[in-house]
């Protein structure tokens, strides 16, 4: 499993070896369904015209394109096809999808109560989802954490997906921190 950020300006190559651009973030559908639904990149200059945008004065041309073009990755990201037959698969970017929009948000338990930081996502490149959250706890709950639940807990703690309950300016949970600390005590999540 890979961190969202390992992927931000790698590469993203058609069949014919050509730079179609390189990522900028992954897209989901919705809350609760972490499935990864498509790709964002920035685009080439050379292949902003090939793809029919319109270069901005400033910054360059974000375009998503769906999952379902992708080959592998490794590297870099290998599509499906030839960058050329690409152009039917450009869609207009939609950042309020954009998974990495949560990174750097505060963590906010069913409570209301501050627990941290969102400091990157992990990715499921096999089966193509968001399993689980990083989050950088605040010193409060790394302190509750260690004298209450978990007394081997480090500053960063990696929660299931399905603990998320929404995301807008903060990112909630739909646990509280006593919660989170059972869940950090039990084995399946990691602490880093």
């Amino acid at each position: 499993m890979d961190r969202i950020s390992e992927f931000e300006g790698i590469e993203v190559l058609g069949t014919d070896g050509n730079l179609l651009g390189t990522v900028m973030g992954f897209s989901f559908a919705s809350i609760g369904d972490w499935n990864v639904t498509g790709l964002s990149l920035k685009l080439e200059k050379e292949s902003i015209e090939e793809m029919g945008k319109k270069k901005p004065m400033m910054g360059g041309v974000v375009v998503d394109i769906g999952i379902d073009t992708v080959n592998t990755v490794s590297d870099n990201v290998l599509l499906k096809m030839p960058q050329k037959s690409m152009k039917p698969h450009i869609k207009n970017h939609m950042e309020s999808k954009n998974i990495s929009l949560v990174v750097e948000k505060q963590v906010v338990d069913r409570n209301g109560k501050d627990i941290g930081v969102i400091e990157d996502v992990f990715l499921d490149t096999k089966n193509w989802m968001f399993p689980s959250i990083l989050i950088k706890l605040t010193k409060e709950v790394l302190e509750f954490l260690r004298m209450e639940k978990c007394p081997d807990c480090e500053r960063r703690v990696t929660l299931p997906m399905v603990n998320v309950s929404s995301i807008g300016d903060n990112v909630m949970l739909n646990i509280d921190k006593e919660t989170m600390g059972d869940l950090v005590h039990k084995a399946p999540v990691k602490t880093m």
